[in-house]
């Protein structure tokens, strides 16, 4: 027995850039129980893999489909999208919620007109943290050889962290990064899925971008703190954030391109930037990889969507 994965660069058009997330679609008509599916995301090795699920069901089973909870079916059926299931593992835990893997699957199932037809362009994906939306956009500017896609995801409301919170995190970042290195703003969210992640502001002092960062020491963060985004305002060029996303409690020293850093600090970069909602802040992930992503942060809706390019890095099967 085997399962295809197709390994997809996110957040880039570019080779040997972006993020890259494993994706396997898996079989209607099989169950893979949840360790099964811990096992191939280990093998893989990257910091997160994402599983298709064509059917969601609506009640609990063991066999590792999700479920949908009531309030939030009639959301899954009506014309104009189609609706998959989605998982994410690190090569260590599944997570509640990953954007780059996300915006990978988008994009490897419009390619595949079998799954999702040339004229439907939105999916609707069940996963633990809700119902996410994904589109594809279609314009005259993004021909099909340029598409992009669109991830909206839900923002979140970030609030200055206590200042023993912030002595631990000052402390922590300065031991993993460089001892001068100014922190401005030390930012945490009590609310699902965020109450793990911390987001802390630098100085210009020292270029986000190259900065040298020892992650293992940002796991004395954990278990409170997961995911630790830093981020720095740039005052020249053509973008208006850079940002860099580490998580060594979960597996992931560094994530190239994360975008539940970016729907997670959506609201407090729109404002910092002095951006109106619903205009578009452009974000530059400061990794050795880089990336790149448009974020408009809807305030009505409290919504953050963002967009993004994909392209497939390699294909493969493994085996059972």
């Amino acid at each position: 027995m085997s399962l295809k994965f197709t390994v997809i660069d996110a957040f880039t058009n570019n080779p040997f850039s972006g993020n890259p997330a494993g994706v396997v679609i898996l079989p209607s008509d099989t169950r893979y129980e949840s360790q099964v599916l811990q096992n191939i995301a280990a093998e893989l090795n990257l910091s997160e893999t994402a599983f298709i699920q064509p059917r969601v069901i609506t009640h609990n089973d063991t066999g590792g489909a999700l479920s949908c909870p009531i309030k939030e079916r009639e959301q899954l059926h009506g014309a104009g999208w189609t609706t998959f299931g989605l998982r994410w593992f690190t090569p260590t835990e599944e997570v509640r919620l990953c954007g780059h893997a996300t915006l990978a699957s988008a994009s490897l199932l419009f390619s595949e007109e079998s799954l999702v037809p040339a004229d439907t362009h939105e999916i609707r994906f069940v996963t633990l943290s809700g119902v996410l939306v994904a589109k594809r956009i279609v314009t005259e500017e993004s021909p099909s050889e340029n598409l992009k896609y669109e991830l909206e995801f839900p923002a979140a409301d970030i609030v200055p962290a206590s200042e023993g919170v912030a002595k631990r995190v000052r402390d922590a970042v300065a031991s993993a990064t460089i001892p001068d290195t100014g922190i401005s703003f030390v930012g945490v969210c009590g609310k699902k899925p965020y109450e793990q992640y911390i987001l802390v502001e630098i100085d210009n002092n020292h270029a986000l971008e190259g900065m040298k960062v020892n992650a293992g020491v940002l796991k004395s963060l954990a278990p409170e703190y997961v995911v630790i985004v830093l981020c720095q305002k740039l005052a020249h060029g053509s973008h208006d954030i850079a940002y860099r996303m580490f998580a060594p409690a979960a597996g992931i020293d560094e994530d190239p391109v994360c975008g539940s850093a970016v729907s997670f600090s959506a609201q407090y970069w729109t404002e910092r930037t002095d951006t109106a909602p619903e205009d578009t802040v452009r974000l530059r992930a400061a990794s050795p990889r880089g990336g790149d992503v448009e974020l408009v942060w809807e305030k009505s809706t409290s919504t953050a969507r963002m967009r993004g390019q994909a392209r497939i890095a390699s294909r493969g099967e493994i085996y059972l």
